[in-house]
């Protein structure tokens, strides 16, 4: 069954992030990567009580300034930053359904909050965890967010595979109408080959996860090693910076004028 699930998935999962076709009246742009200080070890198998979650506070790995510098990165040699700001308190929690049907969507509601009327912008983006990236709400919460995952499979082999699944939502500056959401994406260059993509056992394809073979899996932070955790921040940290750099430099820069 979660095999399936999983494949169907990666069937309709995004292969490339959205372009937009004329950019040329756009000249500013704010960014909120707003991405909690924390990431989440999941263990799933074939029964409940396979199933582990925990729950990890990195606030020293600075994830919403690192996503921030990222997007800065690609967008500044196209556009004015009116200004750019992290935050690590805020996550979208709307079905697909909820969404479709809100007359503002939260993450709309949340750019409005934190407009700053003194530095104007023609674009707003805010970077977010969301559960329409790839939403999975049966608890535990696994395959989800910002983290690693682990499947124990009596007749398998699974390695371990760390993720960063952000979304990111574009906004007219100045009626904050959603122009635009995509998941943040791999470049093509980035990802490895596999049944789902990449090999692993998530969304698969352009998302950003990556397999940790031969990993010693735990299932919890504190019975990892320090090399363990080293190896797990580094992998996340340039997933997730590498596909928001790519994500937006992409869909805001690629369609030219």
């Amino acid at each position: 069954m979660l095999a399936a699930a999983l494949a169907l998935l990666a069937a309709c999962a995004a292969d490339r992030p959205p372009v937009l076709a004329n950019t040329a009246a756009y000249k500013s742009v704010a960014v909120i990567a707003a991405i909690p200080s924390k990431i989440d070890l999941g263990t799933t198998g074939l029964f409940v009580f396979d199933n582990d979650h925990d729950t990890v506070d990195v606030p020293d790995w600075h994830l919403d300034s690192l996503a921030l510098d990222a997007a800065t990165r690609a967008l500044s040699p196209h556009y004015r930053i009116a200004f750019a700001l992290a935050d690590d308190q805020f996550v979208d929690t709307d079905s697909p359904l909820t969404a479709a049907l809100e007359h503002s969507t939260v993450i709309q509601d949340y750019a409005r909050k934190h407009a700053q009327a003194g530095h104007p912008a023609d674009i707003v983006i805010v970077l977010c965890e969301s559960v329409r990236v790839f939403p999975n709400t049966n608890p535990p919460p696994i395959i989800q967010f910002v983290g690693v995952q682990k499947l124990r499979d009596p007749l398998l082999t699974r390695p371990p595979f760390v993720h960063s699944y952000i979304l990111a939502t574009i906004m007219d500056g100045k009626t904050l109408n959603i122009i635009t959401e995509t998941p943040l994406l791999l470049p093509p260059h980035k990802r490895a080959g596999g049944p789902f993509g990449n090999g692993a056992w998530g969304v698969g394809g352009a998302y950003p996860e990556e397999l940790l073979p031969g990993f010693q899996w735990k299932d919890h932070w504190r019975d990892l090693t320090e090399d363990q955790r080293t190896l797990i921040h580094d992998k996340i940290t340039y997933l997730l910076s590498t596909s928001t750099y790519y994500t937006l430099q992409t869909t805001l820069t690629a369609g030219g004028s």
